[in-house]
């Protein structure tokens, strides 16, 4: 009957897990890019692909990435102008069902894809699942819960400048819009004006559990590429 060939589509989709591609641009990141690597592999996800745009660093950063065993890596490095141009070139040869930027200093919380790889295969219609955010500071030893942003929408986000948190955002490939290269030189802001166009029209679901979590350092600029 065709209930039952439905239902059976349905059980299929649920047991094919999602491919993720997650993107980090960075820069001179030595310091923390092993551990936000290590935060990535400790999800014991398949399939998963790790992309590492680097902006040409003069550190150790593409030597620690290159080292870093268990995960399927892909490492780009040269020259580039700035952050969003790093994830985009990152965005534009990934190959997964669902999308995730993370920056070279942050790192995702545990089961994190495995729990929106359940979201995303439980309802076909969703684009984007999101959360709200931890700080944290290593050196201290604290941990702090940010703002909830819940119930954010579009035109909140737009009108008046709510910030989504990068590390805690997950999307369908086939939604991904590019900014223009006008947009390439921003230093600041570069998580609000990337999502803030992406969000537009998407079906979203917020989570109550914690998905990224932030790293507070010393003299902190935008993590990611020559913008930092």
């Amino acid at each position: 009957m065709e209930w039952q060939r439905l239902e059976e589509r349905d059980m299929r989709a649920l047991m094919t897990p999602l491919t993720f591609s997650i993107v980090i641009p960075c820069f001179n990141a030595e310091q923390f890019i092993s551990k936000t690597l290590l935060s990535i592999k400790k999800q014991a996800y398949e399939p998963l692909e790790v992309i590492v745009v680097d902006g040409a660093s003069t550190d150790s950063t593409v030597e620690r990435v290159r080292a870093f065993e268990g995960l399927n890596i892909r490492v780009l490095s040269e020259p580039d102008q700035g952050q969003l141009d790093a994830l985009q070139k990152g965005l534009r040869v990934a190959s997964g069902d669902i999308f995730y930027w993370l920056n070279a200093d942050d790192v995702l919380m545990p089961n994190t894809l495995h729990t929106v790889s359940r979201l995303f295969a439980e309802d076909p219609a969703l684009d984007l699942v999101f959360s709200d955010d931890f700080a944290f500071n290593e050196a201290q030893g604290t941990l702090s819960v940010a703002a909830t942003i819940k119930y954010l929408t579009h035109s909140e986000h737009i009108l008046f400048y709510r910030q989504m948190y990068s590390e805690c955002i997950f999307w369908r490939a086939a939604h991904t819009r590019f900014l223009p290269p006008t947009y390439l030189q921003l230093r600041l802001c570069t998580d609000y004006a990337f999502f803030a166009n992406l969000r537009f029209g998407l079906k979203e679901r917020w989570v109550k559990k914690r998905l990224g979590a932030f790293r507070v350092t010393a003299n902190q600029v935008p993590s990611g590429s020559q913008a930092g």
